[in-house]
């Protein structure tokens, strides 16, 4: 089970959605730009990738300012109590996150809680330096290989993906982690920041070559 990789990748290098990412990408110039795309469910795992996030700026002091996540959280079920809650603790994290790292010109986790466009996705997804996946249990995962589908070949991203997602098994490529070790989630992420720009195109290469091939 995979997407429309064609039809996707047509949609990622349309010339509208190509401006939308290079404008993104000078509006956080110097920024190593981490993308989170979810419904709010407990299943995706996001209290996961904000502490894995928050480990990675504990543990490398040194990228504190200089990378950052972007985390989109689709609203569903909110009259649920269940869900209202977790929307509750997210919140509580984020803030946690960017009252520990934050700066006056630095914040570490920016947090958009509504649906976007298809157009804003794709432009989010080529801009992106990496995807960070961290589900608990997912079928297939299909924003992994959407990302992957998005992406310039040239100018890559990297996929970072729980190995608790159907897609780590046809996605080899892809850093693949325990979304429950946050240590190894911040050392993935040290390693997706200073991969070196042969590692990430080979990378992707291979990712795309898979998808275009199943």
């Amino acid at each position: 089970i995979s997407i429309d990789t064609k039809e996707f990748k047509r949609k990622a290098e349309s010339e509208k959605v190509v401006q939308l990412s290079e404008t993104y990408r000078k509006q956080s110039a110097g920024q190593f730009k981490i993308l989170g795309i979810e419904r709010l469910d407990y299943t995706k795992g996001l209290e996961l990738k904000l502490k894995g996030f928050q480990q990675a700026l504990r543990q490398y002091p040194e990228s504190v300012g200089k990378i950052s996540l972007l985390q989109v959280a689709v609203p569903t079920r909110l009259k649920v109590p269940f869900y209202a809650k977790i929307k509750r603790d997210l919140d509580q994290l984020v803030g946690a996150i960017n009252g520990e790292f934050g700066t006056p010109d630095y914040v570490p986790v920016q947090y958009i809680f509504k649906s976007i466009s298809e157009e804003t996705l794709l432009a989010l997804y080529r801009r992106a330096d990496a995807t960070l996946v961290t589900s608990k249990r997912d079928g297939m995962k299909l924003v992994a290989m959407e990302f992957v589908a998005a992406q310039d070949v040239e100018q890559p991203g990297v996929l970072i993906l729980s190995e608790f997602a159907g897609a780590a098994s046809l996605l080899p490529d892809a850093l693949i982690i325990n979304p429950w070790d946050s240590e190894m989630v911040a050392d993935s992420i040290k390693h997706a920041y200073s991969m070196t720009v042969e590692e990430k195109r080979q990378r992707m290469h291979n990712l795309q070559q898979i998808l275009m091939r199943y």
